[in-house]
Parts: C-alpha cells; structure tokens; sequence
C-alpha cells in the first residue's frame, strides 16, 4: 500500500484493474482480519482512491461469509459508496449480487 501509487503509475498505460487481497493485506501488517473488516477501512479507500485516479478499475476482496446474504449486501453498498467499482467472488450466489451492485444504470 505504501508504494500503490508508484505502482499504479508504472502499470498505468498496461493495467486494466486491480484487486485489494485484503488477506495478504493483513498478514502483511501483522493484524487480525475481523468479520466487520474495519481494520481494511483506510485501505480500502486508499485504494479505491488511488485506482480511480490512475484511471484503473478498483476490484475488491472476496466476501469470505458467503451464506450471510445481508452482510454481502451491506458490503456492495459500502463499496459503492467508498468508489469500488467490483468485487471478487468466491461463490456462485455472489455473482448476481455483485453484478447488479456494479452494472451501471442505463
């Protein structure tokens, strides 16, 4: 995260996304990975931030709690709301979520 936008700017004329591993994240900086994820709040929007202004498509982690429907949903808005522009999926049930959440209106 510390050299994001070193390599955002490298990559910029060849990326068309990238994707925050919040896992490798928190390993990384040595804190444990709650069910809210509020210890990825600043990172998230660091990031999200960043890619926007490389002109680069900002992909989210997966949302590991899968059979928690709710949450998910809580979660696409907050992305939304943060200027995530997609989100990995780790289970089929996710897809129409996260399709409906990042497909634009017409």
């Amino acid at each position: 995260m510390a050299n994001l936008k070193k390599i955002l700017k490298a990559g910029q004329s060849r990326f068309v996304a990238a994707a925050f591993g919040a896992d490798d994240f928190t390993a990384d900086f040595e804190v444990y990975r709650s069910d809210n994820d509020k210890e990825l709040d600043f990172a998230r929007k660091w990031f999200a931030l960043n890619c926007h202004a490389f002109g680069v498509v900002s992909v989210d982690t997966p949302y590991v709690l899968f059979k928690d429907q709710d949450g998910f949903k809580r979660e696409l808005e907050f992305l939304k709301s943060i200027g995530m522009k997609a989100k990995l999926a780790i289970h089929p049930t996710q897809v129409d979520l996260i399709n409906q959440a990042f497909t634009p209106s017409a």
